[in-house]
């Protein structure tokens, strides 16, 4: 799958998962990875364009909730993976996430999440 022109957004409250996402992101190919921290940052993103996926934490900094931004972002038609060590899958479901992997996960589990997450988009390369 050629991942170069995906636009992935990741709202993650932990700046060394968050890197090393963004690290797995790039080596797999993607060119447009952006990053956020809180659920506001994560919708300024947003709102400044939508992004093809995004990849999001359940509990962000500041105490926001990532699944808000789930349901936000999959309202618009952006497929959500919600990466997690507190919640539930059902709870990532329910809001609207198309995929939940739990913390701690491997480069290999990420990725497969990330292409099913673009092949249900309709999106394949």
């Amino acid at each position: 799958m050629d991942f170069r022109h995906f636009d992935v957004l990741i709202v993650e409250d932990d700046v060394v998962v968050s890197e090393s996402v963004r690290a797995v992101l790039l080596v797999a190919g993607f060119t447009l990875v952006r990053t956020a921290r809180t659920l506001a940052e994560g919708l300024a993103e947003a709102e400044r364009r939508t992004p093809d996926g995004a990849i999001i934490d359940g509990n962000l900094a500041d105490g926001s909730s990532g699944l808000d931004l789930v349901a936000w972002l999959s309202a618009l038609g952006a497929p959500c993976l919600v990466i997690s060590g507190h919640l539930m899958r059902e709870d990532a479901l329910s809001a609207g996430a198309r995929g939940f992997l739990p913390k701690p996960f491997t480069e290999a589990q990420l990725l497969r999440h990330v292409t099913r997450l673009f092949q249900a988009r309709g999106v394949t390369g």
